[in-house]
């Protein structure tokens, strides 16, 4: 249950992400400075695994991962099953490190995107026997997945994205990750159901010189505010 656009512009691009999950999880952490592998890294982490569905480098490069919850439901579980948020992070922390080249047995099924500048988005599928791997054009940039009435769900937001127009710029793609009345709230971009919510909006900006990280912590009970959070690394050279 989550949704990704991303927008490439001079030197950079913008990426956003509605981390959407269960509300028996514990709280998410918001985005901090890292450093693996003498790697500079910015990330929110899980607070039940400590993993991420978002990280990004010093060398300007995002990795974002989304559950693919219909393979997922179709297919045994490993039996020691790792998490797949140690993925994000082992990725931008390790240039020499590829999906191709690690063993993914024991990770459930799962869509993982690569955001860089001036490079070709890319996106890979684990369906847990096999990885595949896509180049992705500007025309489809956006991911969504659902655990609830996912082709429905899938589908609206699709028609969503596309009623933005061809070349949605920035501030309307914020606006779309903010969009809460789309269809009905179990459906929308900016999703609540009683078992589950949008937990946070993640936006990421690349430039030439600098990384920034924007994060806002959603509301999870009546009279709760927003968290806002922005942190920012400069680019390695």
């Amino acid at each position: 249950m989550c949704t990704l656009t991303w927008k490439h512009e001079a030197a950079g691009y913008h990426v956003f992400f509605n981390r959407d999950e269960r509300k028996t999880r514990l709280r998410e952490f918001g985005p901090s400075v890292m450093e693996e592998n003498g790697v500079g890294l910015i990330a929110p982490r899980d607070g039940d695994h400590g993993g991420t569905w978002l990280a990004v480098n010093d060398r300007g490069v995002t990795y974002a991962l989304l559950n693919h919850y219909d393979l997922a439901a179709t297919r045994p579980a490993p039996e020691i099953p790792l998490s797949r948020g140690r993925l994000p992070l082992e990725l931008a922390s390790e240039e020499s490190v590829s999906l191709e080249t690690m063993n993914l047995d024991r990770y459930r099924p799962f869509h993982l995107v690569r955001v860089a500048p001036e490079e070709v988005t890319r996106r890979w599928i684990w369906n847990g026997d096999s990885l595949q791997a896509f180049k992705l054009s500007e025309e489809e940039r956006l991911l969504t997945t659902s655990s609830f009435d996912s082709g429905r769900a899938i589908s609206l937001r699709v028609q969503a994205f596309k009623e933005l127009g061809a070349d949605p710029d920035m501030l309307t793609l914020s606006a779309f990750h903010r969009s809460g009345s789309v269809h009905g709230s179990p459906y929308a971009v900016l999703m609540k159901r009683e078992d589950a919510q949008t937990m946070s909006i993640s936006h990421i900006h690349v430039t030439a010189g600098e990384v920034i990280v924007g994060y806002e912590l959603q509301a999870r009970e009546p009279g709760e505010l927003v968290e806002t959070t922005c942190m920012q690394l400069p680019r390695a050279s």
